[in-house]
């Protein structure tokens, strides 16, 4: 019984090969040169790129962008980006994380109450955080 359990759970737990893996990080690159590109004001992939190698202090190379799109480019793109990046990763470790604890690939944040714990923390806020406060401001904090 024992052997048939344990032979059952070698299966389940598989490594991520290389090849897998190096298409992932790949589809994480494209998906961030799209985020950092795509906008109501064009910004090309090339003049992104030569802006990005610019701020590293490669020799030879100078932005072609003007300094609204530089602006446009570093103040507001790139930061959304590399945030909802950030948060993607942290999500994706959660869920790991609780799939790995729980032995169970359907784990989710109901399964202990974490959702409606963030549930009852978000209406709590909205019902009792004065307008003073800026309970929306508060909010997510409090979820």
């Amino acid at each position: 019984m024992e052997a048939a359990a344990a032979s059952a759970r070698a299966v389940r737990v598989r490594g991520v090969t290389p090849g897998w893996a190096l298409v992932a990080v790949a589809f994480l690159l494209v998906a961030l040169v799209v985020g950092i590109v795509a906008g109501p004001v064009h910004i090309g992939v090339g003049d992104a790129l030569r802006s990005v190698a610019a701020r590293l202090g490669v020799p030879g190379v100078d932005s072609p962008l003007d300094a609204t799109q530089e602006s446009i480019l570093w103040d507001l793109r790139v930061p959304r980006v590399l945030l909802a990046a950030l948060v993607g990763g942290m999500l994706a470790t959660a869920g790991a994380t609780y799939q790995g604890v729980f032995h169970n690939p359907l784990a989710d944040p109901y399964l202990l109450g974490v959702a409606a714990g963030a549930g009852l923390g978000a209406t709590l806020a909205i019902a009792y955080l004065p307008d003073a406060l800026s309970g929306h401001q508060l909010l997510p904090l409090a979820a």
